[in-house]
């Protein structure tokens, strides 16, 4: 996603199809999720950048495949949308 974005839609897709992510720590959904269990999470600069796509080899598959079910129950836990109308209802005193 962007470097700079509230909650970019990609890293909301991502985590519904059980994709680890990796993300600007300058994004908004770094706040739904924890570095090094369901993303990774680097600093928006070129050497950042560089360094942590370097250190991607070393993630065996299972870590992958873990990170990405941990996305998966990130999203479950925030995004439905059966919490998101509660949480409307609840903001208009519903």
């Amino acid at each position: 996603p962007s470097v700079f974005d509230n909650l970019p839609t990609v890293s909301l897709e991502a985590m519904m199809l059980g994709k680890p992510l990796l993300l600007s720590n300058t994004v908004g959904t770094k706040d739904y999720l924890t570095d090094g269990r369901d993303c990774i999470l680097f600093k928006p600069n070129k050497k950042a950048i560089k360094d942590t796509l370097d250190t991607l080899p070393s993630i065996t598959e299972r870590q992958l495949v873990s990170m990405g079910k941990n996305a998966r129950d990130a999203y479950l836990r925030d995004f439905q949308m059966e919490k998101y109308i509660k949480s409307m209802k609840e903001l208009c005193d519903l």
